[in-house]
């Protein structure tokens, strides 16, 4: 403590030294300036009282003629003991007074922290200071990795972080300082995804690929596009992986056809040998997507192109929606007046005494045929429903017009027989890791099954069903080589 002292005293020996100098400079020059206009001199009983005068003023000096101050910089009149005494307590005195007490203070405080760190410094080596803060910072870095990572796995919004509650129970049980959610988002939301995409890479390796695109339409009615990559190897799991996500300004083959190309070369770090490795692609039956295959088989040579056989399945219910209107009629409007009307569904209750029948929604595959397979199965007490409502709306009395024509029953009765089987079906091509065989023996049974129903309207679907599989030229290749299907393996087609 001495010795830092000491030193501190040496630099501002040094410091005064300077100064000292500095105003000695001055004064030689005052002395020269008042030569030349010949000052009187004062007299020596006056000089003597003047030095006493200054005795207590350090920054005062006399040079037998006249004051100087060194801290003001000017000259201070002196024929009587209250100008020096006036001119050293004036308020800018006092604040250079207290500016100097408050940097000695300073200067005491700063030793006083340089010597504690000193001690520190001779207690704890520094190379173990340094491997200690990396380690706290790195473990502290690990854990906002894994947090951001367990929110975005379990589809935990960022925002809940900020819930109070939410907050203190992870402090609690973590001991971790928890981060703010923009902090997550800025600095670490990237490095989980990069650290993905990695594990994604490693996982897939050398082996032959197969590549889902699929188009769809949010809530804000912006064209979303996504790509999933996955393994074909008859032992290994097919799941495949989300691997880009991206809005589009418009659907066409041109947009999609970047959209692949581009996120598969980012994928693969442009390497090119992955071209030779793409042998399927899976799409919907879109006019673009076919489109698409056209233009991605340039840089994909082994590449098969499969439209999803589940979304050909679809295509021919929405055939059976048109041949049998009258059926249509009754799904739609049962569905509508059962909506907003508690009432209504009161009176449903205790004549059906079931569950409300399932309401029909087009994007979602399979649903109208559900709907028409319940009032199949239970038309004979829907009917007493729609009797017993006697109220003047326009969709009861659609209802009533459909209960009593003479097709109704025979067109749910035709439903029933023939087509009970395709929900099943179509809930089993939607089913993850199912065999490329599974789901063409599925896919051909329901085409079988079409093509033994003997009248006209079983024509018209049978030919429907030719239809998609014609147009699905991949289909056909991966239905007959057999060293295709082992190439193939399992995939989702």
């Amino acid at each position: 403590m001495l010795g830092v002292f000491g030193l501190v005293f040496f630099e501002s020996v040094s410091i005064i030294h300077v100064g000292v100098v500095i105003v000695s400079l001055r004064i030689v020059y005052v002395k020269k300036y008042k030569q030349i206009f010949k000052m009187p001199k004062i007299g020596s009983s006056l000089s003597s009282k003047i030095k006493t005068w200054i005795s207590n003023y350090p920054e005062l000096k006399f040079d037998g003629k006249s004051v100087f101050c060194a801290s003001c910089e000017k000259s201070v009149g002196c024929e009587r003991k209250s100008q020096i005494d006036a001119h050293c307590n004036t308020g800018k005195k006092q604040y250079f007074y207290l500016r100097i007490r408050h940097q000695f203070f300073i200067i005491i405080f700063s030793l006083a922290i340089h010597e504690n760190q000193l001690k520190l410094k001779k207690n704890k080596p520094i190379q173990q200071q340094i491997t200690d803060s990396f380690e706290t910072s790195n473990s502290q870095n690990q854990f906002h990795i894994d947090l951001c990572q367990a929110l975005v796995g379990a589809n935990i919004p960022f925002f809940k972080l900020q819930s109070p509650p939410f907050r203190s129970f992870l402090q609690k049980y973590t001991n971790k300082s928890i981060p703010d959610e923009s902090t997550l988002r800025k600095k670490y939301l990237q490095v989980c995804f990069d650290s993905t995409m990695v594990k994604i890479r490693q996982k897939i390796g050398e082996h032959y690929i197969y590549i889902m695109v699929d188009e769809t339409t949010d809530a804000r009615g912006l064209y979303i596009c996504n790509l999933l990559v996955g393994i074909l190897h008859q032992e290994i799991d097919s799941t495949p992986f989300l691997i880009a996500c991206k809005v589009l300004p418009k659907t066409n083959y041109d947009t999609v056809s970047r959209f692949i190309n581009d996120n598969l070369m980012n994928f693969f770090l442009q390497n090119s040998e992955y071209q030779y490795k793409v042998l399927l692609l899976v799409t919907d039956a879109a006019p673009y997507m076919i489109k698409t295959e056209q233009a991605l088989k340039t840089f994909y040579p082994n590449m098969i192109h499969v439209t999803c056989v589940a979304h050909g399945l679809n295509r021919v219910l929405e055939k059976v929606r048109e041949i049998f209107p009258e059926v249509n009629k009754l799904v739609n409007n049962g569905k509508k007046i059962l909506l907003k009307s508690p009432h209504r569904v009161g009176i449903y209750k205790n004549i059906m005494e079931c569950e409300l029948p399932p309401e029909p929604v087009i994007t979602r595959w399979g649903t109208w045929l559900e709907a028409a397979l319940f009032y199949a199965e239970n038309f004979n007490k829907f009917k007493m429903f729609i009797n017993a409502l006697d109220e003047d709306v326009q969709n009861i009395k659609k209802l009533k017009r459909v209960i009593t024509s003479a097709s109704i029953i025979s067109d749910l009765t035709f439903i029933k027989s023939h087509l009970s089987t395709f929900p099943q079906a179509l809930t089993q091509l939607e089913t993850r890791n199912l065999s490329l065989n599974k789901q063409i023996e599925i896919f051909e049974t329901i085409g079988e099954s079409l093509k033994k129903i003997n009248n006209e309207k079983g024509q018209f679907m049978a030919h429907k069903f030719n239809s998609v599989v014609e147009k699905n030229t991949g289909y056909a290749l991966t239905k007959k080589p057999k060293h295709t299907q082992h190439k193939i393996g399992r995939a989702h087609v």
